[in-house]
């Protein structure tokens, strides 16, 4: 049977005379093959299991992830604040960082490879009751081997991120 191009689907040709069956269970197998040869792209999902402290008002740290709940294609240590990708391609990330305390300035942002990207930048102005919580939907071009970091910085001294932040990254096209 020939096969198309791209993926190598088998289909009848009308030079040969019809087995139906055959044909099918050829046809069928050719595009298990065919979903089987596609990879599955990097992907992270992280949350915050403990909560982490922001010392020094004005500073900015890194924030560390704890309790990873799903990867493939970027590593990461738990308690660690550093994803590293795979493979180069454009990846969205998606973070929440939640900020504990009264009368927070929360704020975040993207750091790759040790370089703020400050065009990711989120700050949120908490009250006293309703605290903090920036978010950043980011796309980004990656190197394989890019080291990638969610970056935080709170306007008042000892100010602890909550276990309610999360941090997702996946890669979704090519380059």
């Amino acid at each position: 049977m020939p096969t198309t191009t791209n993926w190598g689907i088998a289909y009848p040709n009308s030079t040969t005379a019809p087995n139906v069956p055959a044909d099918l269970q050829a046809q069928a197998q050719s595009v298990e093959a065919a979903f089987n040869s596609v990879a599955l792209a990097p992907l992270i999902i992280c949350t915050k299991d403990t909560s982490q402290t922001l010392n020094t008002a004005g500073t900015w740290y890194d924030v560390k992830w704890t309790a990873e709940t799903h990867s493939q294609g970027i590593t990461h240590t738990n308690g660690d604040s550093t994803f590293v990708v795979s493979e180069a391609g454009i990846y969205q990330i998606n973070s929440r960082v939640a900020f504990n305390g009264a009368n927070v300035t929360g704020t975040i942002k993207v750091s790759i490879n040790g370089i703020d990207k400050n065009e990711t930048l989120e700050d949120e102005i908490g009250g006293v009751t309703a605290w903090p919580k920036p978010r950043i939907n980011a796309w980004v071009k990656l190197a394989a081997g890019d080291a990638v970091k969610i970056r935080a910085y709170s306007n008042v001294n000892s100010t602890p991120l909550s276990a309610e932040s999360n941090f997702f990254m996946s890669k979704v096209a090519g380059y």
